[in-house]
């Protein structure tokens, strides 16, 4: 079990009777308040009445000053209080006995005991009556839970106190970086829970659909704390990252109609969103349901205990791999068809960025060799296979560039299926480079191998290194169909045919027999 931040039952005395003058006022109505300020009149009254009646000579206790009984009634002293502190009125001599300090000292000190006292039970009335209610406590991380199909949901959890609260609103936004000075709101849930409403310290969990909101995990740290998550308009916009989450609910307190609210900011930075389950809480519907202000004046155990803990992180998805297409792959048709996939949809290959690379055409295979299952160039005019270098894609170290491309989760077969037909190009690990990128998985590219870059340096020579314009084309279509962002990227982060200095030919592809 882990535990992140303040425990739920760390309540100091204040709270606890501020969470009993709320159920007074909310869990009991109107009536029980007016009674609990009586009460306090009365005790302040017997207390003054007290004070004054052992400043005199002491005598047999008697509430009237009736013959032979008393020498100093009590009930002389109750009038005098009440109706000095009270009414704030000047009654002398109703309290018999001898002063020791002067009577307009002592009431001026009870004027101010007064007036203190009226002061507060009016800013406390007002207080309850026009000012909306902070009486939700969240819990110190969000949660995110992964489902079977792989889609991951946002949960939140929540409880009310000390009273039930009805008519419940809660909101959640992702605040996304767009630049260094400008953070941008996106409202993944606004609107009721399923819960109709929230009973004292019964825990509510609230979700919200991460994966239908664009929203990717693209990095956890050992602990299972999410360190890195993005999000993306469509498939095709660009990854933004999400820096923090904001959570406000409101909803109506008791039978006093009084609107109550809370809010809880949740950064990535802190630690504060945890990718795994949290640890559940056996509620106390008894404690929830009594009447007892007293009862509800903090929070049961179960609370206290497990509130805030959670379980184990999710266990990363060890199997699951990615390969990143930067040029030709970037058509969905094409990646599919090499995947030998019938079925597939565009949403299997959404786009991706891939820091500190760019585009360059410095990779070749050398069109002389015909090798089995491999493809071969013909001139489109004639069936002449000419002894040239047909040059390809790259991509290559470029610190302050960026690639666009897709991203696509391939199988073990479908792996080896890539490898074989990138013959020119090798296999690498850029996980820690991929923006937007999927949590806990691998994701290859496959940059050109020595020999295929030492083929083009010598075509480049001889002046026999050649681009296909097919090959070209269908590139640039490929970006066309992903949308602006993707084509404005493919123009302006690569090398363009025209600075490669290379021929571009027509040539028909043919596979080798």
């Amino acid at each position: 079990m882990r535990l992140k931040g303040r425990q739920a039952g760390q309540h100091s005395w204040s709270s606890s009777i501020t969470h009993w003058l709320i159920h007074q006022w909310a869990g009991r109505g109107f009536p029980a308040f007016i009674m609990l300020v009586l009460v306090i009149i009365v005790a302040i009254v017997l207390l003054f009445a007290l004070g004054y009646y052992s400043i005199g000579p002491i005598g047999n206790l008697s509430l009237t000053n009736l013959p032979g009984i008393s020498d100093k009634p009590f009930w002389p002293c109750i009038e005098r209080s009440f109706l000095a502190f009270i009414t704030l009125s000047r009654v002398e001599n109703i309290c018999p006995g001898n002063l020791q300090i002067p009577d307009a000292l002592w009431e001026a000190f009870q004027l101010l005991i007064a007036l203190f006292f009226f002061a507060a039970i009016v800013a406390y009335f007002t207080a309850l009556v026009l000012r909306p209610k902070k009486l939700f406590h969240f819990k110190s991380t969000l949660n995110i839970r992964r489902d079977t199909s792989g889609c991951d949901r946002l949960v939140c959890s929540v409880y009310a106190a000390p009273v039930t609260v009805t008519g419940l609103n809660i909101r959640i936004i992702a605040r996304v970086r767009i630049d260094s000075n400008t953070l941008k709101n996106v409202v993944i849930r606004n609107g009721p829970p399923k819960q109709p409403l929230a009973e004292p310290y019964i825990p509510l969990r609230i979700f919200a659909d991460l994966s239908k909101n664009g929203i990717t995990i693209s990095s956890v740290d050992a602990d299972g704390y999410v360190e890195r998550m993005s999000h993306r308009v469509t498939t095709d916009s660009k990854a933004l990252e999400i820096e923090e989450f904001y959570i406000d609910m409101t909803g109506v307190m008791g039978n006093v109609e009084q609107s109550v609210f809370g809010e809880h900011w949740y950064k990535l930075s802190g630690q504060e969103i945890f990718f795994g389950e949290f640890a559940s809480v056996d509620p106390d519907y008894k404690r929830a349901r009594c009447n007892s202000g007293w009862a509800k004046r903090k929070p049961p155990q179960q609370i206290t205990k497990h509130f805030d803990r959670n379980k184990s992180p999710l266990l990363p998805d060890d199997d699951a791999h990615y390969v990143f297409g930067y040029g030709s792959l970037v058509n969905p048709a094409s990646f599919a068809r090499t995947l030998g996939r019938n079925d597939w949809t565009m949403d299997d290959f959404p786009l991706a960025t891939l820091k500190g690379y760019r585009r360059v055409w410095d990779v070749a295979m050398d069109n002389s060799i015909a090798i089995p299952g491999y493809k071969q160039y013909y001139r489109l005019d004639s069936n002449e296979r000419p002894e040239i270098f047909v040059t390809f894609l790259n991509i290559e170290p470029s610190e302050n560039d960026e690639v666009i491309g897709v991203l696509a989760r391939v199988s073990d077969e479908e792996l080896v299926r890539l490898e074989r037909r990138e013959r020119n190009y090798q296999r690498i690990d850029v996980s820690a480079d991929i923006v937007g990128g999927p949590c806990h998985s691998v994701v290859y590219t496959f940059i050109g191998t020595r020999e295929a870059r030492e083929r083009f340096a010598s075509g480049k020579a001889s002046g026999t290194a050649v681009i296909s314009r097919a090959y070209a084309e269908n590139v640039e279509e490929a970006f066309r169909l992903r949308g602006r962002r993707a084509l404005e990227n493919y123009r302006d982060k690569s090398q363009s045919v025209e600075d490669s200095k290379l021929e571009v030919i027509d040539l028909r592809k043919e596979t080798v027999q």
